[in-house]
């Protein structure tokens, strides 16, 4: 019975296997020749401390191509050093060029992480993640940091501190779709809404005690705008 059971189970794994591998290569061939490159390796960063990803492991995903299409990917990553869309298919891993994808999501097991492509003022383009959508958008661009270890003594290899990755998070506006401003200041902030809104905007502020520099904060303020603009 039990070796019964046994070779059930394996008849189970091998079929479980073999559909995730038929769905990895079609979903990579929805993807269109031509539209991702196979992702090359180099040691610049080997025995540094941390990971260029923004999620540790690869998670569940989607791509929206700008061709329309939807694209349910089983492993999917964004590398935040490189500001590139990645996804995996055995151990290979691929890079999507930008000028084909219009979105993508990222599921963490906790929440969604939505990217979108964004043109800057140099008509480059680059993922920022959407914090909050609307007339008025809360934009975070995720990058990653290479910080050295501070080692005055290179002889000194005992206790001898290693170079890491570190996060840095840049927040942008962007009105009505024109290109995104960096918050900087509360007065920078400023600028960017509507004159009409400053009344109500200083009054919301000052009663939340609403730091611009505390992500949490800013989307508090851009959901308030984008709920007074719609009524006006």
């Amino acid at each position: 019975m039990k070796r019964l059971l046994l070779v059930l189970f394996l008849m189970t794994a091998f079929r479980s296997f073999a559909q995730l591998a038929t769905e990895g290569q079609t979903n990579l061939n929805m993807l269109g020749t031509g539209n991702y490159t196979a992702r090359t390796f180099d040691d610049r960063y080997r025995g540094v401390k941390g990971t260029v990803m923004i999620v540790p492991e690869f998670v569940v995903g989607r791509i929206y191509m700008t061709d329309g299409k939807m694209i349910e990917y089983p492993k999917m990553n964004f590398d935040a050093l490189q500001n590139d869309l990645i996804v995996m298919r055995g151990s290979n891993e691929y890079v999507i060029q930008k000028n084909k994808v219009k979105q993508f999501s990222l599921w963490t097991g906790i929440d969604s992480l939505h990217f979108n492509r964004v043109s800057t003022e140099h008509s480059t383009y680059y993922f920022y993640q959407q914090l909050v959508s609307g007339d008025f958008q809360l934009l975070k661009k995720d990058t990653k940091i290479l910080k050295e270890a501070n080692q005055p003594n290179p002889a000194a290899v005992a206790g001898r501190k290693q170079d890491e990755f570190v996060d840095k998070a840049t927040y942008y506006i962007r009105a009505h779709d024109k290109l995104p401003v960096e918050v900087q200041s509360r007065k920078s902030l400023m600028k960017v809404f509507p004159v009409k809104y400053d009344r109500e905007l200083d009054t919301y502020i000052q009663e939340h005690n609403l730091d611009i520099k505390n992500e949490q904060h800013l989307i508090m303020l851009l959901t308030y705008l984008n709920e007074i603009a719609s009524k006006h």
